[in-house]
């Protein structure tokens, strides 16, 4: 017996070491690039031009002189956020940006304990030990775009939102909630007006939920080689139109708009994966293990 309770103290202290290092890894990489923040505030890849912190401060000091932030069409943000930030700004004002990282810091924890429950769910049935949760909270306590996008007190990461679809059936995607949300979410990255890198830096943490369906993925090394070219590109890009006038906008707008096309490819491979997956549960009988299939999306 007491054998037992030192193994299961054991075992935790174990987890909260193996916890906490990460995290403060993590907090300590937000905080350093914070002191860069003049620098990457200039930079399109992280700010929006709408929903940026500095537009979020303009609409601040319009309340504070009387006049109303939605009658000079310039101010996008939700009465709600304008006043919760307007309290923080006056109250704790060099509180908010260890609050900021705190919870994104969070945000990666919530994020890998709720993918450790649904991947257990998944694979109870041959009892998989694999560590998804941990796997997860360093792909985005660790994404650079994550980390800077924090520093500067972005405010596009929860600008999007994962609505359930309500058609019954065994053959929608909303039964297969984790890839319902990460199609969703790439939609709404992609039309989603004047946005940022760090939208999709949940939706790419989460990609290894769906290891059910990596088998049928037809295009990752090139849509994953497109998205890391393109986001190296974009900065090279702005440097050659803004700095150096060796190009143009289109330059810049070119690789931005490569960047949404893989996107939309990803997408379009994700309702691939579904249907392929179904074909093969309700048809594995009668297929073949040779048999190739194919959709003409494009």
């Amino acid at each position: 017996m007491v054998a037992a309770a030192s193994e299961i103290q054991t075992n935790g202290g174990e987890k909260l070491f193996n916890l906490l290092i990460p995290a403060t890894i993590g907090v300590a990489l937000r905080a350093a690039a914070a002191t860069y923040s003049d620098f990457f505030e200039e930079r399109v890849e992280f700010t929006s031009s709408i929903y940026s912190f500095e537009r979020l401060k303009d609409g601040i000091a319009m309340v504070d002189d009387g006049l109303d932030p939605f009658q000079a069409k310039n101010s996008f943000f939700p009465p709600l956020t304008l006043h919760i930030f307007r309290f923080l700004l006056k109250s704790f004002p060099t509180l908010l940006l260890p609050l900021w990282i705190l919870l994104d810091v969070s945000t990666a924890y919530m994020a890998s304990q709720a993918a450790q429950f649904v991947w257990k769910s998944l694979k109870k049935s041959d009892d998989e030990t694999k560590n998804i949760g941990k796997l997860v909270f360093n792909i985005y306590a660790f994404n650079p775009i994550t980390i800077v996008s924090t520093g500067i007190l972005s405010l596009t990461t929860a600008h999007f939102s994962a609505p359930f679809s309500s058609a019954p059936g065994h053959r929608s995607p909303s039964t297969h909630p984790i890839l319902h949300f990460t199609i969703i979410g790439l939609l709404a990255s992609i039309f989603f007006p004047y946005p940022t890198l760090n939208q999709v830096s949940l939706i790419f943490a989460i990609l290894p939920l769906l290891e059910v369906y990596r088998k049928h993925f037809r295009y990752t090394i090139l849509i994953a080689g497109t998205i890391v070219t393109t986001i190296m590109l974009m900065p090279i890009m702005w440097h050659m139109w803004m700095v150096s006038s060796s190009g143009n906008a289109n330059f810049f707008f070119g690789a931005t708009i490569v960047y949404n096309v893989a996107l939309i490819n990803l997408v379009m491979d994700m309702i691939f994966v579904y249907s392929r997956r179904q074909i093969d549960l309700e048809y594995s009988d009668t297929l073949k293990k040779d048999t190739k299939m194919d959709f003409a999306f494009y």
